[in-house]
């Protein structure tokens, strides 16, 4: 069965789109189920020329045409790829994610909480020790800057310096 390493994380967030990102321990096909309610409703996937995104670790998943300021519910799903035979897929186990929610940016809100952090180059002492003196009671927003790690080339890297933090 896969398991999901990392995440999710969301993404990228403006008033009608955010993006939801996790990794998985081997390459699946994946969707978001989301929705206005908890009983969510809806699925996206990820495709590119036609095709679903699979055979990838790393997840990533946009959903659009949010409202601002809404409230939202949504959770992950990856499902193994145990073949690519001529004319179909041979799928394995899926693995479902907890369920989560966030409220979409409302540029109409009177405040907005934002904690930036940046040029860490992967000291996650610093990291906890900052994030643990932040009063996290008003914080709308996240924002990992540049310079969090040496390298984006790692998937290790990404997943070790910048997803396990959010996720926490």
């Amino acid at each position: 069965m896969p398991k999901i390493l990392y995440g999710p994380v969301l993404l990228r967030p403006t008033v009608d789109k955010i993006s939801i990102l996790w990794i998985t321990d081997q390459p699946c096909r994946s969707y978001v189920e989301y929705g206005a309610s908890i009983s969510m409703g809806l699925r996206v996937h990820q495709s590119h020329h036609g095709l679903i995104d699979a055979q990838s670790k790393l997840q990533s998943i946009t959903l659009e045409g949010l409202d601002p300021g809404a409230r939202y519910w949504y959770r992950v799903v990856s499902t193994e790829i145990k073949a690519f035979l001529d004319r179909h897929v041979v799928y394995g186990e899926t693995v479902t994610s907890s369920t989560y929610d966030f409220r979409n940016i409302d540029p109409g809100q009177d405040r907005c909480g934002i904690i930036a952090v940046s040029d860490l180059h992967g000291d996650l002492d610093k990291l906890d020790q900052m994030l643990a003196e932040i009063d996290w009671q008003g914080v709308d927003l996240v924002f990992f800057g540049g310079d969090m790690v040496d390298s984006l080339e790692a998937l290790d890297d990404i997943a070790k310096y910048i997803l396990a933090p959010a996720s926490d």
